[in-house]
């Protein structure tokens, strides 16, 4: 169904603050002026044919959303837009600025929040002209800049847009034009409407709102190292395990590296020493557990640097010249992690681990230059384990027993082999188990992505003639229940 809004601009007349806290609400007015903007030359809305509508108006999508937990845009007005399937994949809202902001060589980042009912790329355009005597005759409509967002904009709810932008000195940008959908028109077969928010340029690269499990500040499947002489080879819980990345930096190797395969087993209550391997200097590193196992790594501090109750951020070397210990450091130049204790009480099963090389961030989806400074991101698990898991069978038309023929024990030692041995019920045979291990073992096997349980089947040829099978030592990595395979005997 085609919508239609009552304005193709609204004026108003209130300054916008100065550069680096650059922000529109539209709740109050804090912007010139609204209108529809297409790149196109041969646009029929820019030829006059067509007339473009946007508008502010009263927020319709104030909820709270269910992943977050709040409500991700509470303000009482946005700016909505017909998105006409007549104009290009650059077409869009036009807000021209009370005040300019001035393009600088380095990064700045844009935000905009957006809802949409579609998915897709979304683009920002900035207007505007140099201000020096010698370009006194140029536009304030040219354009300056097109840039794609950094991140991948959620579609159906609110999604915070995250553009990069920079340029030469001398150049101001007058309007910004929000582009909600720039892939091609070509497949619409009808309008949709478009709301706007939260307009900001700051320094800050990191999205405000992320629906994603375990965000990263950049793309995770497409982002790679850009650097030789700096890298991440590997990461180790001391006296644990090691898992090796790589032995030569390059940049083809990924900035994020999910290796949830990996796993360390540590038990509750331990202490534990995090660790990092890395070619290069002059970068900190830092270690966290998403110990709610909520999709989310939180990385309060306390006021001297520690790690603050219910924090996810475990071990740090540096940030601010401190660590996690709370020592002051004379620099940040160390990889060395502080040790940390596991929590006693904290229950058994599998557990995201984060670790990352940085300069000088805390946050856990990475700092605006990590691409640049060398830096990286792997995740894997960790198993907070018990000196016992649990074990048992479900079963019908047999039974299945340990080595010796005696009934399974409830419990066992974990990560120890386990010799089971199948008994059908008369008239029966067998035609191997089928084994699940881990945890949560009736529930979901991915909780926000990371696996919780692995299920294999064995065959009966791997039995041996006593119709016994050794389960080896990293199957007991968790809870065990055993499936045996009993099938009618052809008569």
């Amino acid at each position: 169904m085609k919508h239609s809004l009552l304005y193709t601009s609204f004026f108003l007349t209130l300054c916008l603050p100065l550069l680096g806290q650059t922000k529109i609400t539209f709740d109050t007015s804090d912007y010139s002026a609204v209108s529809i903007y297409d790149s196109w030359e041969r646009s029929p809305f820019r030829r006059g044919l067509l007339k473009g509508n946007a508008a502010v108006i009263d927020n319709p999508h104030t909820g709270t959303d269910a992943f977050l937990g709040l409500a991700p845009n509470s303000t009482s007005k946005v700016l909505a837009m017909q998105r006409s399937r007549y104009g290009s994949n650059m077409f869009g809202a036009r807000i021209d600025l009370q005040t300019p902001f001035a393009l600088t060589p380095t990064p700045q980042y844009v935000h905009v929040l957006l809802h949409r009912p579609v998915s897709g790329r979304v683009m920002l355009i900035g207007l505007g002209k140099h201000r020096e005597a010698e370009w006194a005759g140029q536009s304030e409509e040219t354009e300056q800049f097109w840039v794609v967002s950094d991140n991948t904009v959620t579609s159906g709810k609110w999604a915070d847009a995250v553009f990069a932008i920079q340029g030469v000195e001398g150049v101001d940008i007058h309007s910004l034009v929000v582009v909600p959908d720039c892939e091609s028109p070509h497949n619409m077969t009808e309008d949709f409407i478009a709301y706007i928010d939260q307009i900001e340029v700051n320094d800050n690269a990191a999205p405000t709102i992320s629906y994603e499990d375990y965000p990263t500040n950049f793309n995770k499947l497409t982002t790679r190292a850009t650097r030789t002489d700096r890298g991440l080879l590997a990461v180790s819980m001391q006296g644990v395990d090691t898992l090796i990345l790589t032995d030569n930096p390059s940049t083809g190797d990924p900035l994020f590296r999910e290796r949830t395969d990996k796993v360390f087993s540590v038990r509750a209550g331990d202490t534990l020493r995090p660790a990092v391997s890395y070619k290069g200097a002059w970068m900190c590193a830092y270690a966290y557990i998403d110990f709610g196992n909520d999709g989310k790594l939180s990385h309060t501090l306390n006021a001297d640097g520690t790690p603050a109750e219910g924090s996810d951020i475990i071990s740090y070397s540096a940030f601010g010249k401190r660590n996690s210990l709370g020592q002051t450091l004379a620099d940040n130049n160390t990889l060395e992690l502080p040790p940390f204790v596991l929590p006693a009480d904290i229950p058994a099963g599998f557990y995201r681990l984060r670790y990352k090389v940085d300069w000088d961030s805390t946050d856990p989806a990475g700092a605006a230059t990590i691409q640049q400074n060398g830096g990286a991101i792997v995740d894997l698990r960790l198993n907070i384990h018990a000196e016992r898991v649990q074990v048992r069978e479900d079963n019908r038309n047999g039974d299945i027993c340990a080595g010796n023929g005696s009934p399974l024990p409830p419990t066992i030692p974990f990560g120890e082999p386990l010799t089971i041995r199948l008994r059908p019920e008369n008239g029966f045979t067998y035609s191997g188990v089928r084994i699940r291990h881990g945890y949560n073992l009736a529930g979901d096997r991915l909780l926000h992505g990371t696996p919780q349980w692995e299920e294999l089947t064995i065959g009966r040829e791997e039995f041996d003639a006593n119709d016994c099978y050794t389960l080896p030592a990293e199957l007991i990595d968790g809870d065990v229940v055993i499936e045996g395979l009993f099938v009618e005997q052809k008569q």
